[in-house]
């Protein structure tokens, strides 16, 4: 018998999908995006967390006449005896000028001379405040910068508060 071709069926050639072009494209990708991302550099500031301190050790430290806390702004920056709330010094913010940390070292140094067993400050910054300057002003705070040769640290607790 004669049959007929369109009655035959033809075979069709699977063709199979090439995945190598499409992977040298998602790796050229990923190379670029992986070039062009901002990395963040992260800064640590060391800082003591709040002492849970017994009734008894409490009683001792009710005695204490003295607690320095700063409050520190892009204005001003206002020493406090938080003990009885009074404003011991305070100081006109210049964060460029050098004479200003002088004479805040100056102050710094005059509040520890007059209270020796001070070793902790409560730091208050507002927001407004930049990081670089808060750091410079936190290393005014450790240290004597008046006197380089001395090893003498002012006041090394530093405790952040809102």
């Amino acid at each position: 018998m004669y049959s007929l071709p369109s009655a035959r069926r033809k075979k069709r050639k699977v063709s199979n999908l090439n995945l190598i072009p499409i992977l040298d494209v998602v790796f050229v990708l990923i190379f670029f995006l992986l070039f062009s991302v901002q990395l963040l550099k992260i800064f640590e500031i060391g800082t003591d967390l709040p002492v849970f301190k017994l009734v008894k050790e409490q009683k001792k430290e009710d005695k204490k006449k003295f607690e320095l806390k700063i409050y520190v702004d892009n204005q001003n920056i206002r020493f406090v005896n938080s003990i009885n709330r009074r404003t011991i010094d305070k100081i006109s913010v210049d964060w460029e000028n050098e004479d200003f940390y002088k004479e805040l070292n100056e102050k710094i140094v005059k509040i520890k001379t007059e209270n020796p067993e001070e070793e902790r400050v409560v730091l208050t910054p507002r927001n407004n405040v930049e990081y670089q300057n808060l750091v410079k002003f936190m290393d005014q705070i450790r240290s004597n910068k008046s006197d380089p040769e001395s090893k003498e640290k002012l006041f090394e607790q530093i405790i952040f508060e809102k």
